[in-house]
């Protein structure tokens, strides 16, 4: 019985992990493409470097920073990587600091109303 239980178990926690998602956003001049992503909690964000000037991704509104993350671009390769957290704000603006008055601004539509990763387990 414990052994079916376990491997149950087990089988739930790696069908809820596995449907984290990886969404890529291209830092170009002066947008971020997509300028809006959808995702849950437990799903990463990989910002990419594609040229041109240095950017950051740097979290906030009106070009100002809130402390969530923030992150350097400035050559070809760089990328920066964040993991939506569990019961973190809906919404989560975005924005690079050289380009922020030039509208390089990105946001994060999170549904925290989705499952998360955790399984408990009562026997």
């Amino acid at each position: 019985m414990f052994l079916k239980m376990t491997s149950a178990a087990i089988l739930v926690l790696l069908s809820v992990t596995a449907s984290a998602e990886v969404h890529v956003v291209q830092a170009y001049p002066t947008s971020f493409v997509p300028a809006t992503v959808n995702v849950v909690p437990g799903d990463t964000i990989h910002w990419v470097y594609t040229g041109g000037y240095p950017h950051t991704v740097t979290s906030g509104s009106g070009c100002s920073g809130d402390g969530l993350f923030h992150g350097v671009l400035q050559i070809p390769g760089d990328t920066f990587e964040w993991e939506v957290p569990e019961g973190g704000d809906d919404v989560v603006s975005y924005f690079c600091q050289p380009h922020c008055a030039a509208g390089m601004t990105g946001e994060i539509l999170v549904d925290n109303s989705a499952p998360t990763g955790h399984v408990i387990v009562v026997s």
